[in-house]
């Protein structure tokens, strides 16, 4: 039997294959797709300024600055006080050794000549206190005993000239009077000796004397 071309019953598989128009459904879908897609995209931020370039940073970079070189200077005048100050204190340990030292060496009478000497060579060291040591055996000792010969030595005033901490330089103005049986009358005499001084043993010791 031929198919009747007029007949208005159509073909499921036509029907099918035929193009659906777009529901509000459909549409909905589509934009929610495209939603996503452009959210996954990478985006574009707008760049900040610098740190730097913000006045409150500059503010902070300018105080932190500041702040570490009070430190750096702080930590330096720490040092230079304390230098300045171990110095003071080596100077005056040194006219005070200085002065003690011609004081001793200068001083003896008959009676204690050999404890005075002993006691002044305390005040030495290394070839001088060999030297003072051999002076006062051959000459003060028997000057002392045979003569009643008598010193006694007044320190008037110190000078340092230069010290650090182990050696120094100083000098020393000395009024000095003497007495023997063989004098008429006291003899009175001004030197200045000048001192060299080494820290020995946690004391300042001469090591060398001189007049000047």
């Amino acid at each position: 039997m031929r198919p009747d071309i007029n007949d208005t019953t159509a073909d499921p598989d036509i029907e099918s294959s035929a193009p659906h128009s777009s529901t509000p459904a459909d549409i909905g879908a589509v934009e929610t797709v495209a939603a996503i897609d452009r959210a996954s995209e990478p985006t574009t931020d707008i760049p900040l300024p610098p740190p730097w370039r913000s006045p409150a940073r500059r503010w902070q970079v300018a105080v932190g600055t500041l702040l570490v070189g009070l430190a750096v200077s702080t930590s330096w005048l720490g040092v230079i006080c304390r230098n300045d100050r171990a110095q003071a204190d080596a100077r005056a340990g040194v006219a005070l050794a200085a002065a003690d030292a011609a004081t001793a060496v200068l001083t003896y009478h008959p009676d204690t000549v050999t404890d005075d000497l002993a006691r002044a060579r305390t005040h030495l060291s290394g070839d001088f206190a060999t030297y003072f040591g051999k002076l006062g055996t051959d000459v003060v000792v028997p000057a002392a005993r045979q003569r009643q010969m008598s010193s006694t030595a007044t320190v008037t005033a110190t000078s340092v000239v230069s010290a650090d901490t182990a050696h120094a330089v100083a000098l020393v103005f000395v009024n000095q009077v003497t007495t023997a049986t063989d004098q008429q009358q006291p003899t009175a005499t001004s030197s200045s000796l000048r001192l060299q001084l080494d820290w020995i043993d946690g004391r300042w010791l001469v090591t060398k004397l001189d007049t000047v």
